[in-house]
């Protein structure tokens, strides 16, 4: 058989820290496995396979998206089953990679249940079977390495976590790079055994750089000092659990072996921080930061105290003095809401233009459920209620079978076959051994958005900037294949401007043409979209609604001429107990913040974030800072 050159490791050009992640993994398997994320074309899969071959005894496993359980953690051996009557395991993949690298391209669209399964035995080394009466236990260490792209759905935060090391990956920005790409691929395509020798002298450096750090791994040592800085990173990152903590120290290990030193040093946490932190990061709850506020200024003022002069008159005049100049130094701050009403008359219009656009950092979806339900789409994981979709596990099945899982069928009833009589069958099968197929598939979302069109928000453009963000949502809805409808709340109405359509070219046209101006009937919009929704739920059970609020919060018209903010509230209140998933988007940015649509958010019990927030990613920045 003719020998397949693969493209060499060293021959890939850029990608200096998606590189660096995959070493260290390979030196360090206690790093847990680094997840690759980044657009099309990048060689994310090339990377991955070179590695296999840098490692010559190593090889890469490729794990299919159409896996099922079977495969993964392995099952009954039909041959002995049948012929024998014996319960004997045969190995799944997670067997057969033990030692390896698993690769699993596209990871973000693997199973829940399968991702998990592949999880649990990258951190824990082995694979647990117990399942048609087998109970067994088998070594799976291995190298695991995942890739996606973004654009397909996000990973959940807590399969996220599970991954050691984080990279983004992007193409090459510089124009000689870029030409020296295509020049060596087309090398490489003319003549892959040549161009794969003439990278054997690198390969080999590198290959004997890696030997040298794993027989060094096991003798570095971690200073105290060290634990407590990569303890103290991740407090201030607010990481969740203590897996960062410990990832932290493992990739500083790995980065260590890899420059040939003998102890963990600041400078390498600092570089290690810069792949385990960056998808652990959260946001500090606001109590906490109130709090580390509140205490700040105590202390501060705790000390002026102490420096204060004991002449009361003295003191006086002091503080007479600093309240002016404190006064005078103090930016101009934007009228308060009834004010900005009056500014504008209240049957005046106006209608902004379109603001940035920008590819959301945020994806809007809905969480999985386990409802079989009809329909195509690109977003939130669901049940399939046809033969459509991916098979991801059999289940016994309680009425008429429809979808038979074939070879589950079998392996069930495989270990009775000497109990049974054969009439002359290979296999006798009862209704006791019929197995269905569980798929699972993806399917589009209903989105109402429910926009803020009174007269604050034709202050500093904030309208401008509102159709931006509810662009940038509705071109994202396009690609995910989703349904939208739309309600603008202004004057002392809310009214349904575009009801839920598949049309996302007639929802621009209606956001462009949307004036601004009249008071803010929060409540009127809320309610509106309750029931639009309620509605739509009633001709279709099967769609899976979201509520998106956009809004600064500063309701002043009521529906019944009580409290307009209380009304929202209690109204807000009430979607949340019928488990409608909403989104608040709170566009509020003055100097002096109400925080009253973050309020509205937690009534909703809906996901909340500031316009910024849904714009480009500045975790990297955000990490550096804490370094």
């Amino acid at each position: 058989m003719e020998q397949r050159y693969v493209y060499p490791f060293s021959a890939i050009i850029g990608q200096a820290r998606i590189k660096k992640a995959l070493l260290m993994n390979v030196v360090n398997p206690k790093i847990g496995g680094v997840l690759i994320t980044g657009e099309r074309g990048t060689a994310k899969s090339t990377m991955v396979r070179a590695l296999g071959d840098l490692l010559q005894q190593t090889k890469v496993v490729d794990l299919p998206l159409n896996v099922t359980e079977e495969m993964v953690v392995g099952t009954i051996k039909l041959d002995k089953a049948i012929k024998e009557g014996v319960k004997e395991l045969e190995e799944g993949l997670l067997a057969k990679v033990d030692g390896h690298i698993l690769y699993i391209d596209e990871v973000n669209l693997l199973s829940d249940g399968i991702t998990k399964i592949i999880l649990d035995a990258a951190s824990s080394g082995i694979n647990r079977v117990e399942r048609e009466g087998i109970s067994f236990i088998h070594s799976s260490k291995f190298t695991l390495v995942g890739t996606m792209n973004p654009e397909e759905g996000q990973l959940s935060p807590q399969f996220l976590d599970r991954f050691g090391l984080y990279v983004t990956v992007k193409g090459e920005e510089d124009l000689q790079s870029r030409v020296e790409i295509i020049k060596r691929r087309l090398q490489y395509e003319e003549d892959p055994k040549k161009f794969y020798l003439s990278y054997e002298k690198e390969n080999k450096l590198l290959r004997e750089k890696i030997a040298k750090a794993k027989q060094l791994i096991e003798s570095i040592t971690v200073p105290d000092g060290m634990i407590d800085l990569c303890a103290s990173i991740a407090l201030q990152a607010n990481c969740s659990g203590h897996r960062a903590d410990l990832y932290l120290i493992e990739a500083a290990k790995a980065i260590a072996a890899l420059n040939e030193q003998n102890s963990v040093s600041v400078k390498h946490i600092e570089e290690a921080a810069q792949y385990v932190i960056v998808h652990r990061m959260r946001e500090k709850p606001e109590n906490q930061q109130e709090q580390q506020e509140e205490q700040n200024n105590n202390e501060n003022q705790h000390e002026e105290d102490h420096d204060q002069p004991n002449n009361p008159s003295q003191e006086n005049q002091q503080n007479d003095n600093n309240d002016r100049d404190s006064m005078d130094e103090l930016p101009p701050t934007e009228p308060p809401q009834d004010q900005e009403d009056n500014q504008l008359p209240q049957d005046k219009e106006s209608v902004s233009d379109i603001g940035e656009q920008f590819k959301l950092n945020k994806i809007i979806a809905s969480e999985k459920d386990r409802q079989i339900r009809k329909g195509s789409g690109k977003r939130s994981k669901t049940r399939s209620g046809t033969k459509q979709g991916r098979f991801v596990k059999a289940a016994i099945s309680s009425g008429k079978v429809t979808d038979l899982a074939f070879v589950a069928t079998i392996r069930a009833a495989a270990p009775f076959q000497k109990l049974r009589k054969s009439n002359g069958n290979v296999i006798t099968i009862t209704d006791a051994d019929l197995r269905k197929k569980v798929r699972e598939k993806r399917i589009g979302n209903t989105l109402l958005f429910v926009v803020d069109a009174s007269g604050s928000m034709g202050a500093q453009q904030r309208m401008k900037a509102v159709k931006g963000a509810t662009l940038s949502i509705l071109n994202d809805a396009y690609q995910k294949r989703d349904s939208v409808g739309m309600i603008a709340f202004r004057k002392d109405t809310a009214e349904l401007i575009l009801d839920i359509t598949r049309s996302v070219d007639l929802a621009q046209r209606k956001l462009r043409e949307l004036p601004t101006g009249g008071k803010t009937p929060l409540a009127h919009g809320l309610f509106l979209g309750y029931e639009r929704l309620r509605k739509a739920l009633i001709k279709d059970q099967e769609i899976l609604p979201i509520l998106i609020v956009v809004t600064d919060g500063k309701a002043n018209h009521g529906m019944n001429g009580t409290d307009p903010v209380k009304e929202a509230l209690d109204i807000a209140q009430h979607i949340a107990a019928t488990g409608v998933q909403s989104l608040v988007i709170d566009i509020e940015n003055n100097f002096i913040n109400l925080g009253i649509a973050k309020e509205i958010a937690k009534a909703l019990n809906a996901d909340y974030y500031k316009l910024d927030e849904l714009k480009s990613d500045n975790i990297v920045s955000a990490v550096k800072a804490i370094l």
